[in-house]
């Protein structure tokens, strides 16, 4: 059997995930909104790739997550 090698180039797969920003960033806004007031989306993005927060903005949102896991269920409602 042949043996198989895989190089990877890793510019471009910083690259694809740089580009993917507007889509994560969509998401979290998505998730942000299905959790309700108190939640709010961050975007952070890197060198090497695409990052957003959905985080808690107020007290109002901490008691509600701590209590409820709001966030929780707002990212299993949203697909």
């Amino acid at each position: 059997m042949a043996k198989v090698q895989v190089r990877l180039k890793m510019r471009g797969i910083q690259k694809v995930l740089r580009d993917y920003q507007p889509e994560l960033a969509k998401l979290g806004k998505e998730i942000a909104d299905a959790a309700g007031p108190g939640f709010e989306m961050v975007e952070r993005p890197q060198d090497f790739t695409a990052r957003v927060y959905v985080q808690t903005a107020n007290r109002d949102g901490a008691k509600r997550q701590a209590e409820s896991a709001v966030l929780e269920r707002a990212m299993g409602s949203v697909r």
